[in-house]
């Protein structure tokens, strides 16, 4: 089962008031102690979950009911990719650059807690991610090359992304 399972079942079990604690996701999830410790803590300093234990119930829960897990988690490396599309299109000019622009830095900014940001931070529920309609004029949009094309070279010469190991 992959961290992010686990999450979202810790996430169901706390919402359905039957207080998860490190024995009961080791033991269904058949991982040690020390792993189910850690999906609690990236659950609440990673993700922001406002996680409480409770000793009496002997496991977490909420002490904020608006929080919501993220639409869809995704990594460092992939939101500084829409934070660079985002930065592109925002600069191609043009209606519909500015709106695809708009669109990747809202993906960007979907997660948790905001790139940058401390654990304990709340935000927004994040909203449901729409897939944008793009029509044939979006398809036969390009940006513009700020630089001239490269010469073109044979499959045998080695160049910057086919380089000889």
């Amino acid at each position: 089962m992959s961290n992010l399972h686990r999450i979202q079942w810790i996430d169901a079990m706390i919402r359905a008031r039957r207080y998860p604690n490190g024995r009961t996701i080791a033991d269904k999830f058949e991982i040690s102690h020390r792993q189910a410790a850690r999906d609690i803590e990236y659950l609440r300093d990673s993700m922001g979950a406002p996680l409480v234990y409770s000793a009496q119930e002997n496991g977490y829960y909420y002490d904020d009911d608006t929080f919501v897990l993220p639409a869809q988690v995704i990594s460092d490396e992939e939101r500084h990719a829409l934070a660079y599309l985002a930065q592109r299109y925002a600069g191609a000019g043009g209606e519909l650059a500015a709106r695809l622009a708009g669109f990747f830095a809202r993906l960007a900014d979907e997660g948790g807690v905001a790139p940058g940001g401390m654990a304990g931070q709340r935000r927004d529920p994040p909203a449901q991610v729409a897939v944008l309609g793009l029509n044939s004029q979006a398809l036969r949009f390009t940006l513009p090359c700020t630089s001239s094309p490269a010469p073109a070279r044979s499959r045998s010469t080695p160049g910057p992304m086919n380089t000889w190991r």
